[in-house]
C-alpha cells in the first residue's frame, strides 16, 4: 500500500527569479548583501530601522531621517481588529509562515494603496508591512502601546521562537493565540 507523504514547500531554491538592486544572496559563498552592504558589517551595528531604512531608500539614515522614520513606523502600527480577529481562528499548529503569509494577504484587504501602482504606494505600503511587524504589544489594536521597541532586537534573544513573535505581534499569549 502506498502512502502519502506530505510535501514540504521549500520555495525556489536554486532558481533565479528575479533581479534586484536591492539584496544578493549567495548562498554557497555565504554572502548576503543589501544594498551594497555585507550583512555582517550592519549586524550590531545599526538598527532593524537603519537597515529598513536602506532597504527603501538605498542608503543609510542621517540622524534626522532615522527620527523621522521611526515615527513614521510607530503612526502605522495598528493593525484592524478584522485582521486579528481572523488569524486568532489560526489553527494551533499552524506554521508560523503560514501565518505571516495570512495576515499579509488580510491587511492588503484594508490598505486602499493596493489599487494604486506607483512607486510611491509601493513604498508606502513597505512601511507600513514593516510597521506592523515591529508592532508594540499593549493593545488589540496597536494603538496606545505601553512601551516602544524594536521587536527584532528582541528576536534576537535566545531562546525566541515563532510563537513569542507572534505574541508580540498580537498582543497574545503562546497558549492563547497557537
Amino acid at each position: 500500500m502506498e502512502t502519502c507523504q506530505p510535501i514540504l514547500n521549500t520555495g525556489l531554491r536554486g532558481f533565479k527569479v528575479a533581479t534586484t538592486r536591492i539584496s544578493l544572496v549567495d548562498g554557497a559563498a555565504g554572502k548576503l548583501v543589501y544594498r551594497g552592504y555585507f550583512v555582517p558589517d550592519l549586524a550590531g551595528k545599526v538598527s532593524f530601522e537603519e537597515v529598513a531604512y536602506l532597504l527603501f531608500y538605498e542608503q543609510l539614515p542621517k540622524q534626522e531621517e532615522l527620527e523621522n522614520f521611526k515615527k513614521q513606523l510607530v503612526s502605522q502600527r495598528s493593525i484592524p481588529p478584522e485582521v486579528i480577529a481572523a488569524l486568532k481562528t489560526r489553527p494551533k499548529d499552524a506554521l508560523p509562515m503560514d501565518i505571516l503569509q495570512a495576515s499579509v494577504a488580510l491587511l492588503a484587504h484594508h490598505d486602499p494603496d493596493t489599487r494604486e501602482y506607483s512607486r510611491e504606494a509601493t513604498l508606502r505600503m513597505g512601511i507600513k508591512l514593516v510597521a506592523k511587524q515591529q508592532r508594540t504589544r499593549g493593545s488589540e489594536s496597536g494603538s496606545g502601546p505601553r512601551r516602544q521597541f524594536s521587536l527584532y532586537a528582541e528576536w534576537n534573544e535566545p531562546g525566541r521562537g515563532a510563537c513569542q513573535l507572534f505574541g508580540h505581534l498580537f498582543g497574545s499569549s503562546c497558549g492563547t493565540f497557537f
